[in-house]
């Protein structure tokens, strides 16, 4: 019985012994992704740094700092390039507006303020093509086309300066 005892603890002791090892091997490789998405953060590489928090925490699903990192870093991320896109919006930068929301949702799919500014940077897209069809159609003495392009205009954003001005030089 004494030898059966000695044999059961030697192998409790040898499984226990690998699984503080593995557990370990496993918590020194998140550290060491952790303090790579650090660095990654700290170049302004958000996206690679914040793929490296995750894979920390995936190695380390117990460590409440490497989630906490992430989560902290990818919210300040996307409200920053949430204000980025609009400031580029504001400015009529359309291409630098669109990149800022969609850096936006590859980290927050369902994010509402991103897929309103591309809706928004579409519909001045959409009316911009409009007005210059409305401008061309009056050079070509076709009132009738342009009044209608207009329309359209006024009809989604009755605010729509050029639209306006359009229209009152056309009365």
């Amino acid at each position: 019985m004494n030898i059966e005892f000695r044999a059961i603890a030697k192998k409790w002791l040898l499984v226990s012994t690998g699984v503080v090892i593995a557990f370990s091997l496993a918590a020194c490789a998140g550290q060491k992704a952790f303090q790579a998405g650090k660095e990654l953060v700290e170049k302004d590489q958000i996206e690679d740094g914040l793929s490296k928090f995750r894979e920390a925490s995936k190695l380390d699903p117990q460590s409440i700092e490497f989630k906490t990192a992430y989560y902290q870093t990818r919210d300040r991320a996307i409200s920053n390039f949430l204000e980025q896109g609009d400031r580029y919006a504001a400015a009529a930068n359309q291409v630098e507006a669109e990149a800022q929301y969609r850096r936006v949702l590859n980290m927050d799919a369902v994010n509402d303020r991103a897929r309103d500014g591309l809706r928004k940077l579409d519909m001045e897209m959409r009316h911009s093509q409009l007005m210059t069809e409305a401008e061309s159609a009056l050079e070509s003495k076709n009132v009738e086309l342009a009044k209608r392009k207009i329309a359209i205009v006024l009809t989604e954003n009755p605010n729509n300066e050029a639209a306006n001005f359009l229209q009152r030089s056309m009365a």
